[in-house]
């Protein structure tokens, strides 16, 4: 059976009809996904499974501890000791003798250690805002694995289309010129691959869907479209790169480590303040004649000899050592911050590298061409189409990598956590943060 000009126009209209064929500028966005157990699902935007961060349980739980701490009332009283004495030298009435002594503790214990519980107060609430970070940062993974799903559905759904014509043209006309035994093999094969590849992603899907809903806390019908609005562009990103502050003193990793630092020096101010400031002590002596009954006594400790020179000398070493954990943690943050760096580059380097590519190939021109010509197989068609459909695949590939090392960069720069009011995501809600602009 021999195709005729008119019957290859007729295939060709059939395709762009479907719709199968795209450009290179297309935007993929994939479906939302919603459970359907309720008529009305809960609509978690991006923004607010982020925010929801504060709501982890290991950020909760340290700020629950930190709220148990009270400074003020972690301080010893102003009283240490109050004794009642009774004696008698000679066992005669004439000599009872009663004491009451006071023994007040040293005012620089008390407000050293109010000192020192305010740091670990500050200490449990800086670990929280650090947990925070890292929880906010595991949230736009968890984002950015979701709209990688639905793009690699979107695009499989295609590709199995695609597929599925193939497949469809080859049964229909076995006596054709394009007809081979190998290809509708092949393509019944892929049949069935591509199936599979399918139910791996729509399973993904369902157990990431499963993860949002238990960091939401929610067990109603949960509607996610975060597809929407995910335009940022890679110009941004390379003006994010440019703009990259020098100074990260303000980092919270720094912060914690600079209270482990002041923490140890308290703790030594306060062993050195606990020591016996003396006593007051009134006396009366109920039988004395001729004589007053009420006495006086005062007591003052002097601290001539240090009997805790070993812990004063564990203090200096820790201290020493957590000092020398902050030029760590600095350092490591630098590290990581260049390391991000460096990889967003070449990952958009490589991105960049690969749209050249692409525009080099002129694919719209070479369907043209095969178009024109009289031997021109339906079947070439078909190849054309996911020659454009890899091509998507790969952009979309090396996009979301972008993505995912600008996430790591803001992520290690301390701006995820701090402004989260802002979707990274969103070109939209970017615009203008300090300075840098979409446009």
């Amino acid at each position: 059976m021999r195709f005729t000009r008119l019957h290859l126009i007729g295939i060709l209209l059939m395709l762009l009809v479907d719709g199968a064929w795209f450009t290179g500028n297309d935007i993929i966005h994939a479906q939302s996904i919603t459970t359907t157990r309720d008529a009305q699902p809960v609509v978690i935007s991006r923004i607010d499974f982020i925010k929801a961060s504060r709501l982890d349980v290991d950020v909760m739980s340290k700020m629950s501890q930190s709220d148990l701490i009270n400074p003020d009332k972690s301080a010893p009283s102003l009283i240490d000791e109050l004794e009642f004495r009774l004696s008698n030298d000679e066992l005669a009435p004439k000599d009872q003798r009663y004491d009451f002594r006071l023994r007040p503790n040293n005012p620089a214990l008390r407000n050293r250690t109010k000192e020192l519980y305010s740091i670990r107060k500050e200490q449990l609430q800086a670990d929280a805002e650090l947990d925070f970070s890292d929880e906010v940062f595991i949230r736009y993974e968890i984002i950015t694995d979701w709209l990688e799903l639905q793009q690699e559905l979107l695009l499989l759904n295609q590709r199995i289309h695609i597929n599925d014509q193939r497949i469809d043209w080859l049964k229909r006309y076995p006596g054709a010129d394009f007809f081979d035994a190998d290809t509708y093999t092949e393509a019944l094969m892929d049949k069935l691959e591509l199936w599979s590849q399918r139910a791996e992603i729509e399973l993904s899907m369902s157990s990431l869907h499963k993860v949002v809903q238990q960091k939401m806390s929610v067990t109603d019908s949960v509607n996610i479209n975060w597809d929407e609005n995910f335009d940022i562009s890679t110009d941004y990103i390379k003006k994010v790169l440019r703009s990259l502050p020098s100074n990260l003193d303000e980092h919270r990793r720094l912060y914690l480590a600079e209270l482990a630092i002041q923490e140890v020096k308290w703790e030594e101010q306060v062993e050195k303040a606990s020591v016996d400031i003396g006593f007051l002590q009134a006396e009366y002596f109920p039988n004395r004649v001729n004589k007053s009954l009420i006495g006086f006594s005062a007591g003052i400790t002097l601290p001539l000899f240090q009997t805790d020179r070993a812990e004063l000398m564990d203090y200096k070493l820790q201290s020493k050592e957590r000092e020398f954990e902050l030029l760590e943690t600095r350092q490591q943050i630098s590290n990581d911050v260049q390391r991000w760096k460096d990889h967003l580059q070449s990952t958009l380097s490589y991105y960049e590298d690969l749209r050249n590519n692409y525009e080099e190939i002129n694919l719209s021109e070479l369907k043209s061409t095969l178009q024109s010509l009289d031997e021109f197989e339906p079947l070439k068609g078909l190849e054309l189409m996911e020659l454009e459909l890899k091509w998507k695949e790969l952009e979309q590939e090396w996009y979301l990598e972008i993505v995912r090392s600008y996430i790591g960069l803001l992520s290690q720069l301390d701006w995820l956590a701090s402004y989260t009011d802002i979707d990274w995501l969103s070109s939209n809600s970017v615009k203008n943060f300090n300075g840098i602009s979409p446009n």
